[in-house]
């Protein structure tokens, strides 16, 4: 973990003296994770900025933060690289003295500027954000393992009896024993499955089929997840899609390798809808079909 964001914090110094400014300020709940190597500056779950932030100059490293947290991310979540400000909590204008002190007056460059003493980050630094560490790769698998069997955990146990409610809930019960925040969990029972491709849960019941989307959230990464499930056998029409969803996937789990773009991916996929007849599925954000457990 140290060497990672040693290699980070000089990604970042290597802008500064580009720049020729004279701090960063990361505040958003990606970036944070980014500079720490998977901490977490999270509270409530639907913000994207946490109750920390970072600054970096060209000597210094140092996460920001109030009495009420600071004791808590020292002990659970911060690496050795960085030092740690304490502001009072009601008193948000010291940290703002103390950044004004450490970077001597001057601009500082931030992913959330929030005066005229702050610019944008410069796109090289987002590049370099882009293209994950060994470490980093190593923790989004984790998480996309994790993600991966609180789903199949929930699916297999769910009843056509449960309302859309409780499906959602025992997805994102599953998802916080395995240590992962349920940034979002959607669900679609038998009558809704059809209507909504994003289909926030409700009372009714979910019937013979129903849809369970994760967004997951572990050490600032996010694994997405949709799956379904039907309670009995598959029609013969259902189960055809179901092949046709199959194939198409197949083509591009085959293209995502390393130096594919993204658009060659698109493309790809927009012809493979159209080889198996579904010319328009490209500008719908198609979805699989169940699957029969």
């Amino acid at each position: 973990m140290n060497e990672e964001v040693s290699k980070k914090l000089e990604l970042i110094r290597q802008t500064l003296r580009e720049s020729e400014l004279q701090g960063v300020r990361l505040r958003g709940t990606d970036w944070f994770a980014w500079a720490t190597a998977g901490a977490s500056n999270t509270v409530l779950l639907t913000a994207e900025t946490g109750v920390a932030e970072v600054l970096v100059t060209t000597q210094d490293a140092w996460v920001l933060t109030d009495e009420i947290e600071a004791q808590r991310l020292k002990d659970e979540e911060l690496p050795a690289n960085f030092k740690v400000y304490v502001n009072p909590w009601a008193d948000y204008a010291a940290r703002e003295s103390f950044v004004r002190d450490v970077i001597g007056g001057g601009i500082a460059i931030s992913d959330r500027p929030i005066s005229n003493l702050e610019q944008p980050l410069p796109q090289s630094l987002q590049l370099h954000k882009r293209v994950m560490m060994s470490s980093e790769l190593e923790r989004y698998r984790q998480v996309g393992q994790k993600a991966s069997l609180a789903m199949t955990e929930v699916l297999k146990v769910a009843k056509p009896t449960w309302t859309e409610y409780q499906l959602a809930g025992a997805g994102a019960e599953a998802l916080w024993a395995k240590g992962l925040h349920p940034a979002l969990t959607l669900v679609a029972g038998e009558r809704r499955l059809p209507l909504y491709r994003h289909a926030t849960p409700t009372g009714e019941h979910i019937g013979q089929q129903a849809m369970l989307v994760f967004c997951a959230r572990g050490y600032g990464l996010y694994a997405n997840l949709t799956r379904f499930v039907c309670f009995g056998k598959l029609s013969e029409e259902r189960a055809e899609l179901h092949s046709h969803v199959r194939e198409i996937e197949a083509v591009i789990l085959n293209l995502c390798q390393p130096g594919t773009t993204l658009d060659t991916v698109y493309h790809a996929l927009a012809q493979a809808y159209e080889q198996h007849g579904f010319p328009n599925a490209i500008r719908e954000h198609t979805r699989e079909e169940p699957l029969d457990i």
